[in-house]
């Protein structure tokens, strides 16, 4: 099953909203930023790797830096300690850019579609094909047979192909649902 871009970037847009509250964290000293960080490294570089972004290396390179701060022998603990907590502050930045990376790759595929989608819906409806009945049936397959009215049509069938390719076809539904009027 293909996954959906739009949640994708909406699971990415969750991590990167977390990350001005660890900053706080470790601004206040909190006893569990450097644990609450580390989760949130791991938990990036699994939703990375369950999406295939080869950048979850990077974030996994990130979390090693971290870890051979904590395997080093210091004779002082608070020292250790100190020495751990900035390591993981210096992986706060270069850990958000990653993810805003790819998040701004994928925002940008959805609002291209978008605004083709956009200009389809004003053809469309100049041309009376947004006839939804609802005793006929769902909005779901009146979208769905106008997305399929639209893959046949000789001039708007390369934009309609393009979409799909770009983010998929369950997402040019769902922006159709959210763009389309009927008024």
């Amino acid at each position: 099953m293909v996954e959906s871009t739009i949640d994708i970037a909406s699971a990415i847009q969750a991590k990167l909203l977390l990350v001005p509250e660890l900053v706080c964290k470790f601004e206040n000293k909190d006893i569990y930023a450097l644990q609450d960080w580390l989760a949130w490294i791991k938990d990036s570089e699994a939703l990375l790797k369950k999406y295939n972004f080869a950048e979850c290396a990077e974030i996994a390179g990130l979390h090693a830096l971290i870890c051979h701060e904590e395997l080093k022998i210091y004779t002082d603990k608070r020292i250790k300690k100190k020495t751990v907590i900035a390591q993981a502050v210096s992986t706060v930045n270069p850990s958000q850019q990653i993810l805003q990376n790819i998040y701004n790759r994928l925002q940008e595929k959805i609002e291209n579609v978008r605004v083709v989608m956009k200009q389809i819906l004003v053809v469309a409806k100049s041309a009376g094909l947004l006839n939804f009945n609802s005793e006929k049936e769902t909005f779901t397959q009146f979208l769905q047979s106008l997305l399929n009215q639209f893959k046949s049509h000789v001039q708007l069938a390369p934009s309609i192909n393009s979409a799909i390719a770009s983010i998929g076809r369950f997402d040019v539904i769902r922006i159709l649902a959210e763009e389309i009027s009927f008024e």
